[in-house]
């Protein structure tokens, strides 16, 4: 079912890959053309500048704030385990190479439609020989039991270098939703899967972490020998990928050539007594994994709350399956300019190619066709005397495709106005002039046109992502991982000091367990940070001008945060690492007033008459340690000299 409502749309895609990489197929045509001319048809590569062009803006929209997910405490007591979560959560998008998966899932959206990202708890392990304690054993002595350590060993085991959030980007042709309910809402399905291949390696793996079992049956269910398609039933035609077995039998067909199973993953809401899966008898929800059609590897309560699945969409509808993507809006457009284009430069071949019309008895044919250049052509005695224009003419061929570039200049018109991107967003500059007021109002507003659809991809996408992170880790998590804090404090995260070792947090599961809230749409238009970034210099220079506002604001802060707006992110790194301390700047007249309401006094220092060495007031001793002034006078005897 979910199948063949997906596979309608496999025909429009492999037109929209061809164009994205601009391949077209030659036909007897475009060898012919490469045999005279050396070259060829082509496929004009806007679809490619466009997609490029758009995702560099949403990659600047939702990468240029860090950390990039984004997570809020829904109460007071969640706030600082909200900042906890969020450099958490960093930590998993910079181990899953974040910045590569969220290009590659915005790509497949604008391509398809939709992008579609799976995320669940994983780690990473490798072989290494490590030190670790053998099995331990009882011993009994005066009736009472001890537990020996066993023996250290030195030996090979799994080291886990990676534990947390894993991403994988799905291919739209191999995920599975319920088609009775639209993609937007595709949470609300009965059920959703997706189809992949894996290695015997990667079973053995799944077996030994206890996730699959039955995997020794695989050997005996496979194929022998030949995995020719016709050994198998496959076909390869466009009509079988439309139908769900045959086009399982070719991908089966595809894996086996490349010693690979097909794993089908299937999670769906069901009632386990009337399958005599448990004794249950309320709808539940299952997780299920099929190997090469034939042999169950795994079938438990799904661990997942949710499908373990967010999808990107730039063009939601509810009230449809899927919705369409940027390029099959764009497609018949890049088709008819790649017609103009190949029709007017067919012409112009056709035009410097030489037609003439000769009267062989009058004129050398054997001069006529020597390719060389500076060539004479000599004229039959039947020419002698004769005009020898009259014996060879050019044919005059008319261009008809004269007016194709304008044609290709108004469909690139449509193509800017239909996508609301102008020239100046792929890095071109229109000849004329404009004021800068005109240019301006022009970037903004198709930055704002696309950064509604960047908030679109971020309430369908980005925000349930970061969700489905959090309460994996919150209910997964069991090593101890240090994560950087980037400059932040123990205050600022609500730990213990002893936590943070050097810019470091040793974050823990009880760290993570709060109430949290997930925003979307935060991301930022490029132009607005710059001219944030001008209005706090701006903010600044007033500080400095008027010091009663250095009360109010901190400079220090302003500062980092303007380096921030200009994308400067290590800030921290420039800090003075001395002691730095809360200041407030006052004016003469502030501190005279001060003075005579007596909310400061003055501290003495020595000179004039001030006492010097330990002062008689204002030192404690013992535990409380020093005062300020004891701290600035010094204390004990002063040294006779």
């Amino acid at each position: 079912m979910s199948y063949q409502a997906v596979s309608q749309n496999f025909p429009m895609w492999d037109i929209l890959e061809r164009q994205y990489i601009a391949y077209k197929p030659s036909d007897s045509g475009d060898r012919e053309s490469l045999e005279k001319y050396g070259v060829q048809k082509i496929i004009i590569p806007i679809q490619f500048a466009t997609m490029q062009a758009f995702l560099t803006f949403l990659m600047e929209i939702f990468t240029s704030m860090k950390p990039v997910l984004r997570v809020r405490g829904a109460d007071p007591a969640s706030i600082r385990k909200a900042r906890v979560m969020e450099t958490a959560l960093d930590y998993d998008y910079r181990g899953n190479r974040g910045y590569f998966m969220l290009q590659q899932w915005f790509l497949n959206a604008c391509r398809y439609g939709y992008g579609v990202m799976e995320n669940t708890w994983g780690t990473k392990q490798t072989l290494k020989k490590i030190l670790s304690p053998g099995p331990s054993s009882k011993m009994v002595l005066e009736g009472i039991e001890f537990n020996v350590p066993g023996a250290i060993t030195y030996d090979y085991g799994w080291y886990t270098i990676f534990e947390g959030n894993k991403w994988q980007i799905i291919d739209n042709r191999q995920w599975f939703p319920d088609p009775r309910v639209s993609i937007s809402r595709f949470q609300e399905g009965s059920f959703c899967g997706r189809r992949s291949t894996i290695h015997d390696n990667d079973l053995f793996k799944m077996e030994e972490q206890g996730l699959f079992f039955n995997t020794s049956r695989l050997a005996a269910t496979g194929w022998k020998g030949s995995t020719r398609d016709s050994d198998i039933g496959a076909t390869d035609n466009q009509r079988s990928r439309n139908n769900p077995m045959l086009a399982f039998a070719q991908e089966l067909a595809m894996a086996k050539k490349a010693r690979m199973h097909v794993d089908e993953m299937l999670e769906i809401e069901l009632i386990p007594k009337e399958y005599e899966l448990s004794e249950e008898e309320r709808p539940q929800k299952w997780l299920f994994n099929i190997i090469d059609g034939t042999s169950i590897v795994r079938a438990e309560p799904s661990p997942f709350t949710l499908y373990p699945y967010s999808v990107a969409e730039i063009f939601p509808d509810t009230l449809a399956f899927m919705s369409q993507g940027l390029m099959e809006l764009t497609q018949p457009l890049s088709t008819h300019l790649d017609f103009l284009f190949n029709s007017h430069m067919a012409n112009v071949r056709k035009a410097i190619k030489d037609q003439l019309l000769v009267d062989p008895s009058r004129v050398s044919i054997e001069d006529l066709l020597d390719p060389d250049d500076g060539k004479l052509i000599r004229l039959l005695p039947m020419a002698y005397g004769t005009d020898p224009a009259a014996a060879v003419k050019q044919l005059a061929i008319v261009d008809v495709t004269r007016g194709h570039s304008e044609d290709a200049k108004m469909i690139m018109e449509l193509w800017e106005r239909i996508t609301g991107q102008p020239s100046a967003a792929f890095g071109q500059v229109e000849s004329g002039r404009r004021t800068a007021l005109e240019l301006q109002g022009v970037f903004r507003q198709a930055g704002s046109r696309m950064k509604m659809i960047a908030d679109l991809i971020s309430s369908t996408g980005v925000a349930p992502l970061t969700e489905q992170m959090a309460e994996l880790r919150k209910e997964n998590m069991t090593l101890t991982q240090f994560i950087e804090i980037a400059g932040q404090t123990a205050a600022d995260l609500g730990v213990r000091p002893e936590e943070i070792v050097e810019g470091f947090l040793a974050l823990k599961k009880d760290h993570l367990d709060g109430v949290f809230s997930y925003p979307a749409e935060e991301g930022v238009l490029p132009q607005d940070r710059a001219g944030t970034a001008d209005y706090l210099d701006g903010l600044l220079d007033k500080i400095s001008k008027a010091p009663f506002l250095a009360q109010i604001f901190d400079p220090v802060a302003i500062v980092r945060e303007t380096t921030r707006q200009r994308g400067v992110h290590n800030i921290d790194d420039f800090l003075n690492k001395g002691i730095i301390a809360q200041s407030n700047i006052f004016s003469p007249e502030m501190i005279n007033e001060y003075l005579q309401r007596k909310s400061i006094e003055p501290i003495p220092i020595g000179g004039n008459g001030a006492p010097v060495g330990r002062p008689d007031e204002g030192v404690a001793s013992g535990r409380e340690g020093l005062s300020i002034a004891g701290a600035i006078n010094g204390a004990g005897r002063p040294r006779d000299y």
